[in-house]
C-alpha cells in the first residue's frame, strides 16, 4: 500500500472526519451494551443493543444510496455528523437531568444514530473517487479499510476501559464531540 495518498488534504480531512466519528459511535454503542449488562444484570438485553444497531441496515440501507445521490456528498456528510453530534448532546443532557437511560432510550438512540450512519457511510464512499486521483483510489479505499479495521479492534476495548473509570456520560460527551469535529474537519473537503 502506497500511502502517498496522505498527501492529500481532502483525503486527509475524510479519514479523519470519518475515523473520529466511527470511533466515537461504536465507542458508545458498546458502552451502551455494557450500561445495559451493569443496569439490568442480563446478558439477553446486553446483546439486544448491538442487535438493535443492525435494524436500520437491514431496512434502510437499500434504499440510502439512492437518496444520498440527489444530494451534495459534501453537504451530506457533514450535515450527517452535525445531527449526530446534537442528538448525541441532547441524549448527554437528558442523562444529566434524569441521571439514567431507560432501554427505551438506548434502543432510541442507537437505531437513530445507525439511521443516520446509514445515509452517511454511501455519500463518504462515494466522495473518495471525487478527491483522489484514480491510480491512487485503490490505496485510498485500502487504507480506508485499514482504519476501519483499527477502529473495530480498539473502540471496543477503549470503551470499556473509559466505561469502567469515567462511566456512561463521559462516553455519550465523547461521541457528540467527536461527531462535531468529524463534522468541522469535513466542512474543509474541497471537492
Amino acid at each position: 500500500m502506497n500511502l502517498s495518498v496522505l498527501k492529500n488534504k481532502n483525503y486527509v480531512l475524510v479519514v479523519l472526519g470519518r475515523f473520529v466519528s466511527s470511533f466515537g459511535t461504536l465507542l458508545q454503542n458498546f458502552a451502551l451494551s455494557l450500561y445495559v449488562l451493569e443496569k439490568t444484570g442480563s446478558a439477553l438485553l446486553f446483546s439486544s443493543v448491538i442487535a438493535v444497531s443492525l435494524i436500520p441496515r437491514f431496512f434502510l440501507m437499500p434504499i440510502a444510496g439512492v437518496i444520498t445521490d440527489k444530494f451534495s456528498r459534501k453537504k451530506m456528510i457533514v450535515n450527517m455528523d452535525i445531527l449526530s453530534g446534537v442528538f448525541v448532546l441532547a441524549i448527554s443532557v437528558l442523562f444529566l437531568l434524569k441521571g439514567e437511560l431507560s432501554l427505551g432510550v438506548i434502543y432510541i438512540i442507537v437505531i437513530t444514530l445507525n439511521s443516520i450512519n446509514v445515509f452517511f457511510e454511501p455519500s463518504m464512499n462515494s466522495i473518495l473517487p471525487d478527491i483522489i486521483e484514480k491510480d491512487k483510489l485503490a490505496d485510498a479505499n485500502s487504507l480506508m479499510e485499514m482504519s476501519g479495521a483499527i477502529i473495530s479492534l480498539t473502540a471496543p476495548i477503549v470503551a470499556g476501559l473509559l466505561y469502567s473509570t469515567l462511566g456512561i456520560y463521559v462516553i455519550l460527551a465523547i461521541n457528540a464531540v467527536s461527531f462535531l469535529l468529524s463534522a468541522f474537519s469535513e466542512a474543509f473537503i474541497k471537492i
